[in-house]
C-alpha cells in the first residue's frame, strides 16, 4: 500500500458513505481443474471445450475471451442466443455452488460502508456476502434488450431507492444476472447491442440509478481490464468525470499501458494502486472496521419550546437506531449531574455528525454560542465532523457564519424553510428529517 496516495482521503470518503464499489469480471472466481479462475473466463473455457468436441477451429490464444468464444459457438452451432444464455446460466449456477460459497474478497468488500455496488458479472456472490455481513441488499438487474419506457422495464424498478443505505445497499447488475438469463451480456453481438442501446437511448440506464452517481463520489474498481473499450463506455455511462476520485488496484494478467493510464488519469482522475486486489480489499476493510460508531450530537436551545421538539426528532430517528446499532445519539438532556458545559464539550469532540436545531432561541443562547459553535466550526474545518442543521423555526440563521460554510448542508435536502414552522404536519416534518438523515449518513 506504500504507493497509495491520500489513504486518509479514502478514509474520509468511506466515513461519509461516498464510495461506490465497482466489481469487474476478474473478481468473481470459480474452480476449474483445481485452479481458481474468473467465472467469465471459466465460461469461455466451457464454450471452448464444446467447440473442441465438435472439432471446430478457433483462435486458441483467445480461449479465455468469452465474447469471442461464445460468439464462435453461437455461429457454428446455429442455435438461438436464448439457448446459449441457458448454457451460460447452467454453468454459472453450478460453479457458484450453494449460497455458502463466497470468494474471500467479497467477504472483505461486504464490510465496507458503501451504498451502491455495480456488478458486471451475472453471479450473486456480492449479494451472498452482504447477507452474511448482516445487510439487506436491494438488487436491480439491468436488461439492455428492454426499452426504457416498456412495462417490463417499469416492473423491474421495484427497488425503493429512498431506503438505499449502508445496511440496505443497492446491487446494480449492469450486465445482467442468471436470475434473468435474457439480460446477460455474453457474446460480441451482445456487447455491440448493449453499447447501441445505451448510446441511442432505446434502453437508457434508469435515472433512479444514475442520480446516485455524483461528483463527490469516490469509485473503487476491482477486477477490470482497463484496456478494454467496454470499460471506457462503462465510465461514460455512469457519468464519471475528472471531478470524481477513482482507485483501482492491480489485476493479475491485465497490465495497463502508460497511454491508457494517462488517459484515465486525465479523464476520470484515476489513481492506480500498487497492490493486488485481495490485499487492497483487506486493507480498506480493516480501515473501515476501525471507524468509530456514528456519534450524533444534537445541539439545541435549552428552552421549553425547543426541548419539546427534540423529543419528536428523537422519536423520528428511533427506527434508524434499531436498524443501525452503531448509531449513537447524544444531547444535553442526557446530562444528570456534573459540569454541563464540560460534558457538552466532551461529547462534541467525539461526534462525527452534529445536528444544530436552529431557532431564534438557539441563536440567542450564550452557552451555545460560547461552547457548541466554536467546537463545531473547528471540527468541521479539520474534517472531523459533518454539520447538518435543521431549521426548526424561522430565524435569521444566516447570521451564524458557520451555517454558510462549504460542506454545511441542511436537513432535509438543504431545505430553506422551517421544518416545523413551515409544515402543518409536524410528524411528517420530522419524518422528512429522519429520511434525509438516513439518505445522507447511513
Amino acid at each position: 500500500m506504500k504507493d497509495l496516495l491520500d489513504l486518509n482521503e479514502l478514509g474520509k470518503s468511506l466515513k461519509k458513505k461516498r464510495c461506490i464499489l465497482m466489481l469487474g469480471p476478474r473478481i468473481a472466481t470459480v474452480v476449474e481443474n483445481d485452479i481458481d479462475v474468473p467465472i467469465m473466463e471459466g465460461l469461455a473455457l466451457e464454450f471452448a471445450r464444446r467447440l473442441d468436441g465438435l472439432n471446430i477451429a478457433y483462435e486458441k490464444t483467445a480461449v479465455r475471451n468469452l465474447s469471442y468464444v461464445s460468439q464462435m459457438f453461437l455461429r457454428e452451432q446455429n442455435i438461438r442466443k436464448e439457448d446459449l444464455r441457458k448454457i451460460a446460466k447452467t454453468y454459472i449456477d453450478e460453479k457458484s455452488g450453494d449460497v455458502n460459497y463466497i470468494p474471500p474478497i467479497y467477504l472483505e468488500l461486504a464490510n465496507l460502508p458503501v451504498r451502491v455496488i455495480v456488478n458486471t458479472t451475472p453471479d450473486d456472490f456480492m449479494v451472498r456476502a452482504l447477507r452474511k455481513a448482516g445487510k439487506n441488499p436491494s438488487v436491480f438487474t439491468f436488461n439492455f434488450e428492454v426499452n426504457s419506457g416498456s412495462d417490463r422495464n417499469a416492473a423491474q424498478l421495484n427497488v425503493n431507492f429512498d431506503t438505499v443505505g449502508v445496511t440496505q445497499p443497492l446491487v446494480f447488475n449492469l450486465f445482467g444476472n442468471t436470475s434473468d438469463p435474457n439480460s446477460m451480456v455474453i457474446t460480441e453481438a451482445d456487447q455491440v447491442s448493449f453499447v447501441r442501446s445505451i448510446l441511442e437511448g432505446s434502453s437508457r440506464l434508469p435515472q433512479e440509478v444514475l442520480q446516485l452517481f455524483q461528483d463527490d463520489n469516490t469509485y473503487l474498481f476491482f477486477g477490470f481490464n482497463l484496456e478494454n473499450w467496454q470499460f471506457r463506455l462503462l465510465l461514460k455511462s455512469m457519468q464519471l468525470n475528472d471531478k470524481n476520485r477513482t482507485l483501482s488496484p492491480q489485476s493479475d494478467n491485465y497490465p495497463v499501458t502508460e497511454i491508457t493510464k494517462t488517459y484515465l488519469r486525465h479523464e476520470f482522475n484515476f489513481h492506480f494502486v500498487d497492490a493486488r486486489m485481495n490485499d487492497f480489499a483487506r486493507e480498506i476493510s480493516q480501515l473501515a472496521s476501525s471507524f468509530d460508531a456514528e456519534n450524533v450530537f444534537i445541539s439545541y436551545a435549552d428552552v421549553e419550546a425547543d426541548r419539546k421538539e427534540i423529543d419528536k426528532l428523537l422519536q423520528a430517528l428511533k427506527p434508524l437506531r434499531i436498524t443501525n446499532p452503531r448509531l449513537r445519539i447524544w444531547h444535553r438532556a442526557l446530562i444528570s449531574s456534573g459540569d454541563v458545559e464540560q460534558q457538552v464539550a466532551a461529547e462534541l469532540e467525539k461526534a462525527n455528525i452534529i445536528i444544530p436545531l436552529l431557532s431564534a432561541d438557539y441563536l440567542g443562547d450564550d452557552r451555545i454560542l460560547s461552547t457548541d459553535i466554536p467546537i463545531m466550526d473547528r471540527r468541521l474545518s479539520q474534517g472531523q465532523a459533518e454539520i447538518a442543521p435543521v431549521i426548526l423555526k424561522q430565524c435569521y440563521w444566516e447570521a451564524l457564519p458557520l451555517m454558510l460554510k462549504e460542506g454545511v448542508e441542511r436537513l432535509p435536502d438543504n431545505h430553506l424553510r422551517a421544518v416545523v414552522g413551515g409544515e402543518t404536519n409536524e410528524d411528517e416534518a420530522f419524518r422528512s428529517v429522519a429520511a434525509a438523515f438516513k439518505k445522507r449518513f447511513l
